[in-house]
């Protein structure tokens, strides 16, 4: 499945954010036109309530919404959300 990137939030020099809070790490589209979100978290990190809301979002309106977590043994694993 051939991802094309997107870059989804901007933050300005003088700290404007701009941009929806909660959009993943990685936002593309396939080439039949499914968008792709994918959250990456570390260890201990835990998704946000905004994290949360737009992959649910994402899923709702037919896209494809992963979240990738370090596994055991330091492998990364893909979860759908």
């Amino acid at each position: 499945m051939p991802i094309y990137f997107i870059s989804p939030n901007t933050s300005l020099s003088s700290g404007i954010f701009i941009g929806r809070l909660g959009v993943s790490d990685v936002i593309g589209m396939t080439k039949d036109g499914r968008w792709v979100a994918c959250e990456i978290k570390t260890l201990n990190d835990r998704l946000s309530d905004d994290q949360k809301q737009f992959l649910t979002d994402m899923k709702k309106a037919g896209g494809v919404a992963l979240v990738a977590k370090q596994g055991d043994g330091g492998a990364v694993v893909l979860e759908q959300w």
